[in-house]
């Protein structure tokens, strides 16, 4: 008789006696009455939770006996068996039995209602176990099976472990999804119709890693994702490829569709690969990157990229461009890879520049920080009293400190001396009024750090959505934010929802600034609870007149 038949008919304190007895020695014979205990419990609380432990610690100790638990009738000690499976050591003895039969349970489970939650309890804990002994075990053909189960817990932890398990095979079938995900999530915002979306582009970066052949041409034809995140997602997987990419997104840059080259130079620059610049100077010098806006892409690309065939790119670029965004572009990408020889070509096409393109190029150039660029424009004394003239009227406080601190380097004490002037002044009066500018685009945040003086708000820039949230979360105090769609770590869309989703930021004005053309990105943006739209390029005066709508000033 084993010790645990007459366990109901004892009291509390030989029950919990038994218990520890069996826990000790954990012997088969006394599985059939823990099995019976798992079928119907005792009712006591704490009996029922120690039989559960020594069930556990049994079926682990013997996966002979977790295999029959496995195959049992009853759903309660299958579920139990589940949750010892999730912690199967491949060595032991019969542990290859008992993984079998896991997977023969998901494989088996009913789809109805009832078994769904022990079906993804069996894929979770397949989930958990190790590689190799999934692929021994043909685990594969389980959770390929489940691939579009509508329950998006379970269709999940499938996606995830065709990914992991590098299963090359279900790249047509991670293509249908995706397909029917693009033309059923439109116009989506809801987490649970996001989930399998993003779920499945993971699987499908993770094929892309394991080079599954079409699964990176694949990743490519996602690059205009409607879905704000998966789109961040694509572009960062595709970045992550590096040289590899370089094929598919030179490809993406001869597109006729002007968001997708946008995108493709940004990645491009992103990768920095020296492949890259040839297939982005042939943009430019073609007139296939004409816009301002592709442009502006072109001139962050080639500035992130070392080459002396794209620095002189730049410097020729910089004798001509026109638009004011663009000059800023230049100016970040020059100073990257600026050095002193290079200062003639930078300061002279200045000095001989018309009156507005003047004003835009030194405009331009007092967004500069590198101390080689600064004194070099510094040196010449024209251009020197032009640029203190623009700090004195338009510059941020940043700014002026740069620029002073390099003028006092110099020796220009004069010159440092009027920008000491402008520092020591009080505020404007509207100054107390706080802008968060969000873009990962260095040129950009120059751009709106240039623009606080001209709108009388002081200015705050972040680099992504994360570092947006990071700084309102510390307390920064803000009256408008500006931000942008497309970018990395997190994008504009994602932003906003969690800036809407705290009460205390559900009134902020909220501005998205993008090259986006699609109705259905606007769409989705206005969902999420952006307020106003600026279309890039656009002016100092559309940002001026869009934040005093917002803010009825």
């Amino acid at each position: 008789m084993a010790r645990l038949d007459d366990i109901r008919c004892l009291s509390f304190a030989e029950q919990m006696r038994l218990l520890m007895e069996a826990q000790a020695h954990l012997d088969e014979e006394d599985l059939p009455a823990l099995l019976g205990l798992a079928v119907t419990p005792l009712g006591d609380a704490a009996v029922d939770s120690m039989a559960r432990g020594v069930l556990r610690a049994l079926l682990l100790a013997h996966p002979r006996c977790l295999a029959r638990a496995l195959e049992h009738d009853s759903p309660q000690v299958q579920r139990a068996a589940v949750h010892a499976a999730a912690s199967l050591n491949a060595a032991a003895s019969g542990a290859q039995d008992a993984l079998e039969s896991l997977v023969a349970l998901a494989r088996d489970a009913r789809q109805a209602e009832a078994q769904s939650e022990l079906l993804l309890e069996a894929l979770t804990a397949l989930a958990q176990l190790n590689l190799d002994m999934l692929r021994q075990a043909d685990a594969l053909a389980v959770f390929r099976t489940y691939l579009a189960h509508p329950d998006t817990l379970i269709s999940g932890v499938c996606l995830s472990m065709i990914g992991a398990l590098q299963d090359c095979q279900s790249l047509p079938a991670l293509r249908e999804l995706l397909d029917r995900f693009a033309v059923a999530g439109k116009g989506c915002s809801d987490l649970m119709c996001e989930a399998p979306l993003w779920n499945a582009m993971d699987a499908l970066s993770d094929l892309a890693v394991a080079q599954c052949p079409g699964a990176l041409e694949e990743l490519a034809r996602h690059m205009r994702h409607p879905n704000a995140t998966t789109r961040r997602q694509v572009h960062d997987a595709l970045a992550s490829h590096g040289e590899k990419a370089l094929p598919l997104l030179v490809k993406a840059l001869r597109s006729a569709d002007p968001d997708m080259t946008i995108m493709a130079a940004n990645l491009l620059g992103r990768i920095a690969h020296k492949r890259g610049v040839d297939a982005i100077l042939d943009g430019l010098e073609s007139g296939h990157l004409a816009t301002p806006n592709q442009r502006f892409a072109a001139y962050e690309a080639l500035g992130r990229i070392p080459s002396l065939t794209g620095k002189m790119y730049l410097l020729t670029a910089w004798e001509s461009e026109s638009d004011p965004a663009g000059c800023i572009a230049l100016v970040q990408a020059l100073e990257s890879q600026f050095v002193p020889a290079m200062g003639e070509r930078l300061v002279g096409p200045v000095l001989s520049a018309d009156p507005a393109r003047q004003a835009h190029m030194v405009c331009a150039l007092a967004t500069a920080s590198a101390p080689p660029l600064l004194h070099a424009m510094h040196g010449v004394a024209a251009l020197r009293e032009k640029i203190v003239d623009h700090l004195l009227q338009e510059g941020d406080p940043e700014a002026i400190a740069r620029h002073r601190a390099c003028l006092e380097s110099l020796g220009e004490l004069a010159a440092a001396q009027r920008l000491a002037a402008r520092q020591d002044e009080p505020p404007a009066a509207g100054r107390h009024t706080r802008l968060l500018a969000i873009d990962d685009s260095a040129a950009m945040r120059s751009f709106y750090q240039g623009a606080g003086p001209g709108l009388d708000m002081e200015v705050l820039v972040a680099e992504h959505g994360q570092h947006g949230l990071s700084l309102l979360n510390a307390g920064a105090h803000v009256h408008c934010v500006v931000v942008d769609m497309n970018m990395p770590v997190m994008d504009g869309i994602t932003f906003v929802r969690h800036l809407r989703s705290r009460s205390v930021f559900r009134e902020l004005p909220v501005i998205m600034a993008t090259t986006e053309s699609t109705a259905e990105q606007r769409e989705q943006a206005v969902q999420a609870g952006v307020d106003e739209f600026l279309k890039k390029p656009f002016t100092m005066h559309a940002l001026q007149s869009t934040i005093a709508r917002l803010l009825h000033t």
